[in-house]
């Protein structure tokens, strides 16, 4: 009986530890489902939703496979960054790219098999002009809005409604370099232009415009880029060309591989030329086309130097929107980003907004969505209507076309640099008379609608000597720099606005003012005081930036803009400049980086306008950061109290349970040193936030509240008699009190 009853509980203690087993699995598979349906929910809500689909056209693996990389670069940087932020109403987008070879016949049967794809609503290209023309023509027969950023032809959106482009045709091109040809004071021309649409669509709107303000036409040469003797056609025309006397300005109207190509042949003359050409002769591949010459490898910028072009995007006098757009391209990519890269940017930024105007849903056809987003484009007419974009405002007319500014610069070894003159859209003057004198004398454009006004470019540089009498607390310093100024033009330039500045600063006399070939170069010396931004958030690891700006006291961005100076340090800075900046302070510092750059800075007007409201008016303003960083002993000066302070508290861990008294009396200790230091390094700093160094010491206020709550029922357990409970709460705060530092560190971290 008793075995029977031994048996019988090994079963039953066998059967139920089997139930305990199943009763945790079975939890476990509960907890890990739950888990897993947690963390996947918003995963599986997104799938429900299905991608939105745009496709990219072009020669990937055509003869300018290099600039089309550059164009798509564009693309994914935007697109990326609206999939990080969630996309459009949680749908991603997916770019899927197409390649047309750069050839129209391949560009046909790309843009058939876009058009018969389901999934795509839209598409940005193509890269050529060409291909452009011939891929229309079947987006126009199956209903898919298409956005050009390269593809400047003027027949390219003529009669396709379908068809639209972020950047300037070629009709307008040629138009605008027609009258830029006047600015570079010549009185005569020669125009050399390719015999295909592209070529075609430039050169005809500038022979127009050139003879109607008076410009002779020296020599008048066609190119036939399909020739097999293409090489021979281009030695006869640069042959022509240098038997023309007084040539003036020399227009090119070519692709960049044919514009060199034609350059070289020229200079090789040994006569100057004035040369100019359209946004082809800004990308990478004409460059790379001269950097097989010789003498451009041992000379760079021998051949290319002091080339003009138009551009839809320079960097250099960009809008605020632009510096925003090269850090996530530097960031990304490294190196400063081509026109190509910002006009593509703007080319998707377009495409996404008229994409969430439109609210995708599943239950409709693609064709529909099609015809809506193309809609919603043609309804971005105007300036409230439409987007900004790192290249201006992006509004189309009603060929859909939009025509903004175009920059012009000029190279000088191998960079592509801002012209002394420019053309910013400006605001129409009440009076016609005044736009008419305006548009006789050269400062005013009229193509079509758009008025556009003479804006005069200015390098500038800034030098700083020494920076002394830093004042964090007060968030000054005197800085002592060399500020000079290259332009062209009789300019008032001394009439600037320090806008940080403690006290208002007249320059001087300058110590030199020379000029060579036109350009006038003013040097002056300044030593002030500047009110500096100071941020002490990461104190005692924080670096702090000595700024200097200013913009010109009356003239407005439409009139002046400063760019930093490309050209180099005076002969007066290089002698007397070490190219280190001294700093002279009661704390040490060290200078790590010096920057300048132009932005923008907008004041209200003092003049209201006939509403009786304040108009806003913009102004160039030029910028020099010095960034300096704390030395390491300030570091551990600053944290060698916190450090003294947290082992304090970690040692009060140890002693005994009885001994609470001692505990307490520690504990009280602790907390007066830890009041006084915070006492004293709040008072050498700002206190309008709170510093790294400030969320250590709060975080010792609690650990310290959290000891004394302990060591209180230590006590009490005591007065109880419960040692047991005792051990157990000092063993629980050794164990503790390191996760709690490890948590807040980590939170001080999360939050600096």
């Amino acid at each position: 009986m008793r075995s029977e009853n031994y048996l019988f509980l090994i079963s039953h203690l066998l059967l139920a530890d089997r139930m305990k087993k199943t009763i945790i699995i079975v939890c476990i598979s509960v907890i890990l489902t739950g888990l897993a349906f947690f963390i996947l929910s918003p995963r599986l809500s997104e799938l429900k939703k299905r991608d939105i689909h745009i496709a990219f056209a072009g020669g990937i693996n055509g003869n300018f496979k290099t600039d089309v990389g550059t164009a798509v670069s564009g693309i994914k940087l935007y697109i990326d960054k609206i999939n990080k932020a969630g996309g459009i109403d949680g749908r991603k987008i997916k770019l899927r790219l197409f390649d047309d070879k750069d050839r129209p016949d391949i560009a046909m049967k790309v843009a058939s098999e876009i058009g018969e794809d389901k999934d795509i609503l839209l598409v940005i290209g193509h890269f050529l002009s060409s291909t452009s023309l011939a891929a229309g023509k079947i987006y126009k027969r199956y209903g898919i809005p298409v956005i050009t950023a390269s593809a400047t032809a003027t027949n390219v959106t003529l009669e396709n409604e379908w068809y639209f482009r972020v950047i300037p045709h070629n009709a307008f091109q040629g138009i605008f370099i027609a009258y830029y040809c006047r600015t570079l004071s010549s009185k005569s021309v020669c125009l050399i232009f390719q015999n295909d649409p592209y070529g075609l669509s430039v050169a005809e709107p500038f022979e127009r415009t050139v003879q109607d303000i008076g410009l002779e036409i020296k020599r008048k040469e066609s190119f036939d880029p399909g020739s097999r003797n293409a090489d021979e056609e281009l030695e006869k025309i640069a042959y022509n060309l240098s038997r023309v006397e007084e040539p003036g300005v020399i227009f090119l109207a070519l692709y960049p591989d044919i514009a060199a190509k034609l350059i070289i042949a020229l200079k090789q003359s040994g006569k100057p030329y004035s040369i100019i050409g359209t946004d082809t002769l800004t990308s990478e591949s004409f460059i790379e086309e001269f950097k097989k010459n010789d003498l451009e490898k041992t000379s760079p910028g021998y051949y290319s130097d002091n080339i003009y072009a138009t551009s839809p995007f320079l960097m250099d006098t960009a809008n605020e929107k632009a510096y925003f757009f090269r850090k996530e391209f530097i960031k990304e990519y490294g190196g400063e980003p081509p026109w190509l890269t910002a006009s593509h940017y703007d080319a998707a930024t377009a495409a996404v907004e008229a994409i969430r105007k439109t609210g995708i849903q599943d239950d409709r056809t693609v064709q529909l969505y099609r015809k809506k987003i193309r809609s919603s484009l043609a309804a971005m007419s105007n300036t409230e209507t439409g987007i900004k974009g790192v290249g201006g405002y992006i509004n189309f007319d009603k060929n859909g076309d939009s025509n903004r500014p175009l920059s012009v610069g000029f190279y000088k070894n191998h960079r592509f640099i801002p012209a002394f003159s420019m053309y910013e859209a400006g605001a129409e003057s009440e009076q016609k008379k005044d736009i008419l004198e305006g548009i006789l004398e050269g400062r005013s454009i009229r193509i079509g609608n758009l008025l556009l006004n003479k804006t005069d470019v200015v390098y500038t540089g800034i030098a700083v000597n020494e920076i002394s009498n830093l004042n964090l607390k007060k968030g000054t310093c005197t800085a002592d720099f060399y500020l000079w100024f290259r332009y062209k033009g009789d300019l008032n330039i001394a009439d600037i606005r320090f806008v940080n500045s403690v006290m208002p600063v007249q320059l001087d006399s300058p110590i030199s003012d020379v000029s060579e070939d036109g350009i006038r170069l003013r040097l002056y010396k300044v030593r002030t005081d500047f009110r500096i931004d100071t941020d002490f958030r990461m104190y005692p690891f924080d670096c702090q930036t000595v700024c200097i700006r200013f913009c010109h006291e009356r003239l407005t961005r439409e009139e002046l803009i400063y760019v930093s100076d490309v050209w180099g340090e005076p002969e007066t800075v290089r002698r007397k400049h070490s190219g280190k900046i001294k700093l002279e302070s009661g704390e040490r510092w060290k200078v790590t980086r010096a920057l300048s750059y132009q932005d923008i800075i907008t004041y209200s007007s003092s003049i209201p306008d006939a509403l009786k409201s304040r108009q806003t008016v913009n102004y160039s303003r030029f910028n020099t950061e010095i960034l300096i960083d704390r030395q390491n002993f300030r570091e551990v000066k600053a944290i060698f109290p916190i450090a003294l302070i947290m082992t304090g508290l970690y040692a009060v861990c140890f002693i005994r349970h009885k001994q609470y008294n001692i505990r307490a009396l520690s504990l009280t200790a602790i907390l007066m040193a830890t009041v006084f230091f915070h006492r004293e390094l709040a008072a050498g700093l700002k206190s309008e936030y709170i510093t790294v160094v400030g969320y250590a010491f709060f975080t010792e206020y609690l650990l310290i509240a959290l000891s004394l709550l302990l060591t209180g029922l230590l006590f009490a357990f005591d007065r109880q008699g419960k040692t047991e409970k005792q051990k157990q709460i000092v063993l629980a705060e050794k164990i503790m009190y390191p996760c709690l530092v490890l948590a807040a560190a980590l939170m001080m971290m999360f939050i600096a």
